[in-house]
């Protein structure tokens, strides 16, 4: 179980090596967030790591109890490192603009250690759970001030800072995390780059700076999947009872991340008993691989739909980001690409990183074609594709239904950032 807030050094385990500790633990927890980014909290086990730190697994217990301590030491790591960079941008003598540099550069910059995304909370038990959850929220508070603050100096044009705020820390997330989905080459890999690219989108929008366009008008996503049911063919019912179990699981593991869930849970929110599950998936793995096949499926649909819809690269580009948010804080809820790719059977893996790859091609096309037509600045159109996506991957973690904010406003809030960014244009 994770330490309370008032545990000391006195409490725990004694015999840590006085000389290397402070590195080792470093080790330890750098380790272990790659783990955790790429696999997944339930896949961390303490021998294996022993092993590949070249450590004996009586070492491990000198600097956490057990898997789920390590994982919430973690998340804690992550959550303090990142509020460190808010606090130091803050305190900067400078503009907005260059505070939030200091922050993105911080957080992402190649000399920092990696930080394990915050994908599988609720695989912690309480206190560590809501302990995790006050250091998130207070994470959001800070980077909202911070935005804020450039608002009110009139450096940064009126909008939601905290959605904006949400949307930045999303990213940030998705593109620690995204490399086991691409393979080679992901973001990861080149962190610097990706944080010049992740500032340049947030800081200036993907519109030239003269440009005072309307947004594209999106349609309803649920229009692009409407389906009959005959009421009396067996076969479609059961369609429409699997289809609907799936947005449901869906909906919780794109909540809580797929660790966080068990098939009791699912259960309970459909309203059935686990034998009807297993009536129609044969385990919780059944229901993951399913669930990112369906996922696939609207993600390939909305990428189509805004390729055809779009009328340049600028408003394909946007189309495609405001489906995909109408999609994520609305009923069809796919499920959202997070760790734990590697533990899904090798030849439907190999298939939904193929179908990764083709949509991030996709995307990098619709803004490569914004820039040689003329409706986009010239950007890092690799990046900021890739980075992109995680402003409607990471909603769901914490939009809810019945929010102030609808699915469709969210959708235009989100996208007037994305293409004109943060910083006020003299247009």
């Amino acid at each position: 179980m994770p330490p309370t807030e008032t545990q000391t050094a006195s409490t725990r385990p004694r015999g840590r090596p006085p000389k290397h500790g402070p590195a080792q633990e470093a080790r330890l927890l750098s380790e272990a967030a790659l783990i955790l980014n790429q696999n997944g909290a339930s896949s961390l086990a303490l021998a294996e790591l022993a092993e590949r730190l070249g450590l004996s697994r009586n070492t491990l217990y000198h600097y956490c109890r057990d898997a789920q301590d390590l994982v919430f030491r973690c998340f804690v790591q992550s959550c303090e490192a990142t509020q460190q960079a808010i606090d130091a941008a803050a305190c900067l003598p400078t503009g907005a603009a260059d505070r939030l540099s200091g922050f993105v550069l911080r957080r992402l910059g190649a000399d920092g250690p990696p930080l394990a995304a915050l994908y599988d909370v609720d695989w912690l038990p309480d206190p560590g759970r809501a302990h995790i959850r006050r250091l998130e929220a207070e994470m959001v508070d800070g980077l909202a001030d911070l935005i804020a603050t450039g608002i009110g100096q009139g450096e940064f044009r009126p909008c939601d800072a905290r959605l904006a705020a949400r949307c930045l820390l999303g990213v940030i997330a998705w593109v620690t995390t995204s490399e086991s989905w691409l393979g080679d080459g992901g973001p990861e890999s080149a962190r610097p780059q990706l944080a010049e690219a992740i500032l340049d989108f947030f800081l200036d929008g993907l519109a030239p700076a003269s440009s005072a366009r309307p947004l594209p008008v999106a349609p309803d996503v649920q229009s692009l999947f409407v389906r009959s049911t005959r009421p009396l063919v067996s076969a479609d019912l059961n369609a429409a009872k699997v289809e609907f179990l799936l947005a449901e699981a869906s909906r919780l593991f794109n909540r809580r991340g797929v660790d966080g869930v068990r098939i009791d849970d699912i259960a309970a929110v459909v309203g059935a008993t686990k034998g009807t599950l297993y009536y129609h998936f044969s385990d919780k793995a059944d229901i993951v691989a399913r669930s990112y096949e369906r996922a696939f499926d609207i993600f390939e649909t909305i990428m189509s739909a805004g390729i055809d819809l779009g009328t340049d690269g600028l408003s394909r580009a946007l189309l495609v980001i405001h489906l995909n948010l109408q999609a994520q804080a609305g009923p069809l809820s796919p499920l959202a690409p997070q760790p734990g790719l590697p533990r899904v059977h090798e030849p439907l893996r190999v298939r939904l990183r193929q179908r990764a790859a083709g949509l991030r091609r996709a995307a990098i096309h619709n803004l490569v074609q914004g820039i040689e037509d003329g409706s986009c600045r010239p950007h890092d159109a690799a990046m900021i594709a890739e980075a992109s996506a995680g402003l409607f991957l990471w909603l769901p973690r914490w939009y809810q239904p019945g929010d102030p904010l609808g699915p469709r406003d969210l959708a235009d809030a989100v996208c007037d950032l994305a293409a004109f960014g943060l910083r006020r244009r003299n247009v």
